[in-house]
């Protein structure tokens, strides 16, 4: 991809302060909330520490925008490569942009090189001690180092650190070597929760102050910006009831039971009570909030038709589901929705 040069932008003090605490780290985790500009405070402590060797490993939607960002916040000319799909990494380029799935597919040959500093945004992506991506990236055990083995400097970023619980911090501390214990141990003692039928199902937190004591040195967390307006938050409860399920899947059973011949059973039965069927043969959570979703689904557009029709000009909906997403684009489509979501093309994303 040919750089081409932006003018280049002030960063806030907010942010020439987060900086300074990043270029003076050899592992760390910027966890400045979203839109606090960490992006920017990775590239200004990059130039700080005179970093020529840039590793960056993204979210495959934010390759591009990494590029924008060495050019909007660094004066230094450093070459950059910027790997889309059917390309191969120029490993003597200054800055090296790549997503998770690409590294993780090239680690054995990411791993013959040096990297003054590896930059993992999105470091949520690698929250999973047992997912490939992280294995790559952080090792898959002692004697089998990743890609960050090969990096003077890893610097996380994620504006979600833990985004379920504190166990999902556990990769990060492991890999920068601040923590010795097992998986487990670390889980339950930062945890609680029960055994369940899908295992071991985390509640709650505790021992908060030990785990913000192991965490001070290494994690940097802002909830808002000098000149950020502050965030308001209000819940809404959507009603669900058995009939709004049982109605709504039998309007959708081809696409959503097709394959499920008990669950068309269910669905034409007068005497099924379709949730509590549900809940008996959803075989996992992900299962059951799917078909908790899909009875949400006709509120949430009434909902959102409504803040149309009273003046919001617009509204950004993040889902889990893909056929959740789907579907709300079809019923709202007089409002020309956007999608983005994994099915969309690299191109279109950007």
């Amino acid at each position: 991809m040919t750089p081409y040069r932006l003018p280049l932008l002030d960063l806030d003090p907010y942010q020439i302060e987060g900086a300074a605490w990043l270029s003076t780290k050899t592992q760390a985790l910027l966890a400045d909330y979203m839109g606090i500009g960490k992006s920017a405070e990775a590239v200004r402590a990059c130039d700080l520490i005179q970093a020529q060797k840039i590793l960056v490993i993204c979210p495959g939607n934010a390759r591009v925008n990494w590029l924008r960002e060495f050019q909007k916040f660094s004066p230094l000319d450093r070459s950059c490569c910027v790997v889309m799909p059917g390309e191969a990494p120029r490993f003597d380029a200054g800055i090296l942009v790549m997503s998770y799935e690409m590294a993780t597919a090239a680690a054995d040959e990411m791993k013959q090189h040096h990297y003054d500093v590896l930059i993992l945004d999105e470091a949520h992506y690698i929250k999973s001690r047992g997912a490939r991506r992280t294995k790559a990236i952080y090792g898959a055990r002692s004697n089998v180092p990743g890609i960050a083995a090969q990096a003077d400097r890893v610097w996380r970023l994620t504006g979600t650190p833990a985004p379920n619980n504190a166990s999902e911090l556990y990769t990060h501390l492991k890999s920068a070597g601040l923590i010795t214990e097992s998986f487990w141990d670390f889980t339950f003692k930062f945890t609680t929760g029960f055994e369940s039928t899908y295992g071991y199902k985390i509640t709650g937190h505790k021992n908060e102050a030990e785990l913000r004591t192991r965490l001070a040195p290494f994690m940097l967390r802002r909830m808002e910006g000098a000149d950020l307006p502050p965030l308001c938050f209000e819940t809404v409860a959507v009603e669900r009831s058995d009939e709004l399920l049982k109605s709504f899947l039998q309007q959708e059973q081809q696409s959503v039971a097709a394959a499920d011949e008990e669950l068309r059973k269910a669905l034409t039965s007068q005497n099924t009570n379709t949730l509590s069927f549900l809940e008996s043969t959803a075989g996992s959570y992900s299962t059951l909030r799917r078909y908790t979703a899909l009875a949400k689904l006709p509120a949430i557009a009434e909902i959102l038709e409504q803040n149309f029709e009273s003046g919001t000009d617009k509204i950004v909906l993040f889902g889990i589901h893909t056929y959740a997403i789907e579907w709300l684009g079809d019923k709202l489509k007089k409002f020309n929705p956007v999608i983005l979501y994994g099915k969309t093309p690299g191109n279109k994303k950007q």
